[in-house]
């Protein structure tokens, strides 16, 4: 398993987002510019044989910044073959409606969950048990 966590807060763009997560996930890849990073990343979660658990911590941050990126990441998980195991924390328990709302129904439904965790030990213990 592939396991890699980004802070959000200092992306001003979907360009240094993906840029960032293809350097997190595929340090050797050159690739220009965001379009290249999506299509590698896209090509990398439906080929790899290894899990890649992506945590993006402080998602409320990317608020009118990274909205189009944003769908498309959460979206990756439900393509044919991904690999990709997302998961977003934010500190807003209104994320879908500022910033996911044009992310399917669908994929928040049953596979949403949130809970007020104040260190890192009850983050583990609120995954372990979901």
């Amino acid at each position: 398993m592939i396991c890699k966590f980004i802070n959000c807060t200092a992306f001003e763009s979907s360009a240094q987002m993906f840029d960032k997560i293809v350097e997190s996930i595929l340090p050797n890849s050159q690739h220009i510019g965001s379009e290249a990073a999506e299509k590698i990343l896209e090509e990398e979660i439906t080929t790899s044989k290894k899990l890649i658990l992506l945590v993006l911590d402080e998602l409320d941050q990317l608020e009118g910044k990274c909205q189009d990126a944003l769908v498309t990441l959460f979206e990756w998980p439900y393509i044919e073959n991904s690999k990709l195991l997302l998961i977003g924390i934010a500190n807003t328990s209104d994320l879908e409606g500022k910033i996911l709302q044009r992310v399917p129904v669908r994929i928040f439904g049953q596979n949403k969950f949130t809970a007020k965790i104040k260190v890192k030990q009850q983050l583990n213990k609120s995954i372990l048990d979901s």
